[in-house]
């Protein structure tokens, strides 16, 4: 960045600052294609049905088979669904599909035949039917991945429901607690980038780019950007920029880098860089 003045470009509040992790767009469709050579149609059709989700257990990934492909996917393409390059373990029993990889699949899922925006609605409701359970004590999930779902699957039924939902995560965040702002800035970030297509459709347009603008300081805050921030501090709007404002301040006095020389050892970039 050069120059004195802050613009919305010098930060960038565009999704793909949130891609920047995932692979290239190429790599994943040929993951994509080797799965479907390797085992088939009927498996990759299970992925495309599956990548709605982002994370999987057994368990679901076996709920999914059974409500919409039981006739047509056997079994034992759960297990290889899980175990192939498309997914990666984030804990025990736990899997993730890779981003891009998930977006290439809903893709797939949508240019199939019925329709297959109509069955992204449908497993959408189903996945929120399963992230509004009750789960057994042994099979019960983090808060963190029932938002997950939460927010993946209102993304297709009710996109103001989410972004309200983003909002006040963020806006309940207290400012001094510098890991859970981080941790929850983290998490809609990484669900900007992959619910974005689905948000854009809210009526709550000021709001979502509110969330867009702050995430994007936080994601992409450097020194620089310190700096600018330093001079044009008024250039955001204290009504319709609520988060954009609160973060600007606290980048400016009250997070860890405000207060350390260590400036990569706080911000989402540094974290990611560790997964």
């Amino acid at each position: 960045m050069n120059g004195s003045s802050l613009t919305r470009d010098d930060f960038s509040p565009d999704i793909s600052l949130f891609q920047r992790q995932w692979l290239p767009l190429e790599e994943a469709i040929q993951r994509v294609a080797k799965f479907e050579h390797t085992f088939g149609n009927a498996h990759l059709l299970l992925a495309c049905h599956a990548a709605l989700s982002s994370i999987l257990t057994p368990d679901l990934v076996n709920l999914i088979r059974i409500n919409f492909l039981e006739k047509s996917v056997e079994w034992i393409a759960e297990s290889d669904l899980l175990l192939s390059s498309l997914c990666y373990p984030i804990n025990q029993g736990v899997f993730e599909f890779e981003s891009r990889i998930r977006s290439v699949l809903l893709i797939v899922l949508q240019n199939e035949e019925p329709p297959g925006t109509e069955r992204l609605k449908e497993i959408a409701s189903f996945l929120h039917a399963y992230a509004s359970q009750s789960f057994p004590p042994e099979k019960d999930i983090s808060e963190e991945r029932k938002r997950t779902y939460q927010w993946i699957s209102d993304a297709y039924l009710a996109p103001d429901v989410v972004v309200q939902s983003m909002f006040d995560l963020l806006r309940g965040t207290a400012l001094e607690d510098s890991a859970s702002r981080i941790r929850n800035y983290r998490l809609v970030g990484k669900m900007l980038a992959m619910l974005i297509d689905s948000l854009s459709r809210t009526n709550l347009q000021v709001e979502l780019e509110d969330v867009v603008d702050s995430a994007s300081l936080i994601w992409q805050s450097d020194e620089d950007l310190l700096t600018l921030l330093q001079k044009n501090r008024d250039m955001f709007d204290e009504t319709t920029q609520i988060l954009t404002c609160a973060v600007a301040d606290w980048l400016l006095h009250g997070s860890p880098s405000s207060q350390s020389k260590d400036k990569e050892s706080w911000i989402i970039r540094a974290h990611c860089s560790r997964q």
